[in-house]
């Protein structure tokens, strides 16, 4: 019986030495209670605090995630720029259930370091392919929406008439949100608060190869609610409009958006002054006309979207777009023809009006099969028709007094 016990005692000892247990939790910071994303998490054994045991860094929520740590005694370090670093010993033990251990950490904002670094400007992380970009507490404070944050991108400019963002290359630039395809109103229905990071790549990923650059906007959990607005940017007296009216629901993963922009343009009485010169063998030709014209265009684009989306694994988009444009062109000129030493009055004038419809439904659908594998489907329908008209007219006659016009 002794015998037994003694061996019953050594086998539980031998394997509480060699557990091993996952260690997880999250870093927030102490007065916010906010997640601190991409904070370094080091861990160090105590009978040497010179090398690091194993090491992570925090995801975009503030947890962190270590694996296989036998038990004993260790000394942990999270550090972030403008916060101070946090050390700790700590005694890792086999849990009363499973194996997994949970630790959360707060970490104190450093008002020096905040000064001297995060003010000046977004903290940049380069991954292999793409930068992750963070903003700090005085850009969040300044800015409107999340459409804000991104003006102050390096390498991203703000079109002065239409408002869009574009590169300063001038390249294609797509814009998501959590993964799934946006527009730029829907950029201003996110609170700056709301905005986790944005990844910036200068090589778009295969599944966005028509375009130059890519940038992902990764939010925390939107609220559920609807946002609405409206804007409009007009000269009255140029006959000028860019309007938007927009309104999203959103519910969890779901999201619903309906968006119409209005682009009008109607410029009328230009005077313009026409005079072509030219020599044909040996003959002078002129034609000399000077008159009024009108010109301008209308676009009317309509946005119906579906979204479904949980970006770490799957995103399924529906969008629905029936835009419709109308364009027009007119004028009347008056002048003279000149050919040789012959001279006539001519009259040009011309009507020219366009009506297109281009209804297009876009499907989307992305999974995450694996950590170096994803598969992506998109299925894109177009329709195009357009409608027009263009009658022009010139007229000439000849004058009977050729001698007093040459003179």
């Amino acid at each position: 019986m002794k015998r037994l016990l003694l061996l019953n005692l050594f086998l539980v000892i031998t394997t509480a030495s060699f557990a091993q247990i996952t260690l997880n939790g999250k870093v927030s910071e102490k007065e916010s209670k906010s997640e601190i994303s991409f904070a370094n998490v080091v861990l160090y054994q105590i009978s040497d605090t010179t090398k690091i045991f194993t090491g992570t860094m925090t995801d975009q929520y503030g947890e962190y995630h270590l694996e296989n740590i036998p038990v004993g005694q260790y000394k942990i370090k999270i550090s972030y720029i403008g916060y101070k670093t946090h050390q700790q010993k700590l005694r890792l033990a086999v849990p009363s259930s499973g194996n997994v251990m949970v630790k959360n950490f707060e970490l104190y904002p450093n008002s020096t370091e905040l000064g001297e670094l995060v003010v000046k400007g977004s903290l940049t992380h380069q991954k292999t392919d793409h930068k992750v970009m963070l903003f700090n507490k005085e850009q969040i404070a300044n800015a409107n929406y999340a459409k804000d944050l991104l003006r102050t991108m390096p390498n991203i400019r703000e079109e002065p008439i239409s408002g869009k963002l574009s590169t300063m290359q001038g390249g294609g630039l797509l814009v998501l949100i959590n993964g799934v395809k946006a527009t730029d109103a829907q950029l201003k229905m996110i609170p700056p608060e709301k905005v986790l990071r944005v990844e910036y790549y200068d090589i778009s990923p295969a599944r966005y190869a028509y375009v130059g650059t890519v940038i992902n906007v990764i939010t925390k959990t939107l609220d559920n609610g609807y946002a609405l607005g409206v804007q409009t940017l007009t000269a009255f007296t140029t006959g000028f409009n860019n309007s938007n009216a927009y309104y999203s629901v959103t519910h969890g993963k779901h999201r619903f958006d309906i968006e119409y922009e209005l682009n009008y343009r109607n410029y009328k009485n230009r005077i313009e002054e026409v005079q072509y010169n030219y020599l044909l063998g040996n003959t002078m030709y002129q034609d000399h006309t000077k008159g009024k014209d009108a010109f301008g265009y209308t676009t009317h684009s309509l946005s119906l979207k579906y979204a479904f989306a949980k970006s770490d694994k799957h995103i399924f988009q529906a969008t629905l777009m029936p835009d419709y444009s109308t364009s027009f062109s007119k004028a009347v000129y008056e002048g003279t023809y000149q050919n040789g030493n012959d001279w006539s009055a001519l009259s040009k004038d011309w009507d020219k009006n366009d009506k297109t419809i281009h209804p297009s439904l876009d499907l989307y659908y992305w999974q995450k099969l694996s950590d170096k594998d994803e598969l992506s489907l998109n299925l894109n329908l177009n329709h195009f028709q357009t409608k027009g008209h263009d009658n022009r007219k010139e007229c000439g006659k000849e004058t009977n007094n050729k001698s007093t016009k040459s003179s």
